[in-house]
């Protein structure tokens, strides 16, 4: 009975012990500088969309499969400008990428691979130094279907043209596991382009559906011997 008894506390003790922990990811190397779609804006106008920005970043980049509860983005302290987002209203979307890292095109919608999922809504206003972070609907991310794609549509932005006082976000320009493309209004689309944001995801683990059997497994075990133990 001891055994028995013991084999399955182990097995409870392992659940304990796999519960999903929450852990900061960091994605992108700090290279350089980008401010776009948060400190600047380009479309010559605070009326109306000024950007339609997209990042795709590469699965491997992702422990496994994770579910997103914010995303963080710091200043780049190298060059020296305003670090107040800009006024506006910013719609950030979590989908799977249908063209990843490397191969976004500038013909946005084709970048996205099925449903897009409205992750938060924000109005601008929040200070960037050190580093500004978006919560919102929590997203389940599993590296195994696809690379991740971030697309941030932003509207009524104050109209602030880049190298004109603004800042930068950290940015990564190497392109091995992120990259970027985005549509200006009055300018035009540009794909494939490395800078895209250095994000840091809050996210929870999610175990393995294999790791979830196995805990199923001990508990169960733990019941059928606290059962046996009752009837003697």
């Amino acid at each position: 009975m001891k055994k028995i008894l013991m084999a399955a506390l182990g097995a409870g003790a392992m659940f304990l012990a796999a519960s999903p922990a929450s852990a900061g990811i960091i994605v992108g190397s700090n290279d350089a500088g980008n401010c776009y779609p948060f400190l600047c804006n380009d479309s010559g106008t605070n009326s109306g969309l000024s950007v339609d920005y997209q990042q795709a970043y590469k699965a491997s980049a992702f422990p496994g499969a994770i579910t997103i509860n914010s995303l963080t983005f710091s200043l780049y302290t190298g060059f020296i400008g305003n670090s107040t987002v800009l006024s506006g209203t910013y719609d950030v979307y979590l989908s799977y990428a249908a063209n990843g890292v490397g191969s976004l095109s500038d013909t946005l919608s084709s970048n996205v691979s099925g449903a897009q999922t409205l992750f938060a809504s924000i109005s601008g206003g929040g200070n960037m130094n050190p580093s500004f972070t978006i919560s919102g609907t929590p997203f389940f991310y599993d590296p195994l279907v696809g690379d991740l794609l971030l697309e941030v549509v932003v509207n009524n932005q104050a109209d602030a043209p880049n190298g004109n006082g603004n800042g930068y976000n950290q940015a990564d320009y190497n392109g091995a596991v992120t990259s970027r493309a985005y549509c200006l209004t009055n300018s035009g689309c540009f794909g494939n382009q490395s800078g895209a944001l250095v994000t840091e995801f809050n996210a929870t683990a999610v175990p393995e559906p294999s790791t979830l059997a196995l805990l199923g497994g001990g508990l169960v075990g733990l019941g059928a011997a606290r059962r046996r133990k009752a009837r003697k």
